[in-house]
């Protein structure tokens, strides 16, 4: 034991101005002190927790509002990129006449389609027909 307890069980009762103050009294001063420290602590941790939370909250509202207002600027941009990349680059020569198999099964897939195709053929040729007489009557 150190000396500090030695003294705290040495004290078993005091005399001061002739009021008896016992161990009891001692203890709840002890008490008293070491809640009040311990409040002092807590509140102060608390508050500076508090104000780092908000001090995040407000950093976190401060990038998100920053990105929001990039956004469009990012996809201008990434759409200009992309263009001219379309632009630039040359497909490849084997990729220029492919068909793609799934939507052309999909077109076959409807009855009578090669009847419906002669149809429309034959609608826009009798539209191109009809324009051209009106055209020549001009």
């Amino acid at each position: 034991m150190g000396y500090l307890a030695e003294f705290w069980n040495s004290i078993t009762d005091a005399v001061v101005g002739g009021t008896t103050y016992t161990i009891q009294f001692f203890q709840q001063i002890g008490n008293a002190v070491a809640g009040a420290v311990g409040n002092v602590f807590l509140d102060t941790l608390h508050a500076g927790y508090d104000f780092l939370f908000g001090l995040g909250w407000f950093i976190d509202a401060i990038v998100q509002l920053i990105v929001q207002l990039f956004k469009p600027l990012v996809f201008i941009s990434d759409l200009l990129v992309k263009v001219i990349q379309a632009l630039i680059t040359a497909p490849p020569i084997e990729n220029l006449y492919t068909v793609n198999f799934q939507a052309l099964g999909f077109i076959q897939g409807f009855p009578l389609w090669s009847t419906l195709t002669a149809i429309l053929y034959a609608l826009i040729l009798f539209i191109g027909i009809l324009t051209a007489i009106k055209l020549a009557k001009l």
